[in-house]
C-alpha cells in the first residue's frame, strides 16, 4: 500500500512540475469600441524568455466562430528573463450581442 501511495504522489509531483513548466506568466485582453460592431482588441503576454516556446503569432477567438491568427507588434525584454508581448487586431461583429473573446 505504501508503495503504490509513493508512486502516485511522485506521478503527481511530476505532472504537477509539468503544468508550471509554461513560458506564458500573465496576460490581459482589452478592447476598443472603433466603430457600431467594429473592435480593436490588444492581448498583451508577459512570458518567460529562457523557456523554448515563443508565439510570434496567437489565435484570437471572437465569441461568433471565427477565429484571427494575430501577428505580435512588438516584443519588450524585461529584467529576470521576461518578456512582453502586444498583438493587435480588429474585428467586426455580425451584429449586437454578448460575445466572449478568448486567446
Amino acid at each position: 500500500m505504501i508503495r503504490r501511495v509513493t508512486s502516485a504522489f511522485i506521478l503527481l509531483f511530476l505532472v504537477t512540475a509539468f503544468a508550471n513548466a509554461t513560458h506564458n506568466r500573465a496576460g490581459e485582453i482589452t478592447y476598443k469600441q472603433i466603430s457600431d460592431l467594429t473592435y480593436e482588441v490588444t492581448v498583451t503576454t508577459f512570458t518567460y524568455t529562457l523557456s523554448k516556446a515563443d508565439r510570434p503569432t496567437l489565435d484570437v477567438e471572437w465569441g461568433d466562430n471565427s477565429i484571427t491568427n494575430v501577428a505580435r507588434i512588438s516584443e519588450t525584454f524585461l529584467p529576470n528573463n521576461y518578456k512582453k508581448n502586444v498583438y493587435v487586431s480588429q474585428h467586426t461583429y455580425p451584429g449586437p450581442g454578448i460575445y466572449r473573446i478568448v486567446v
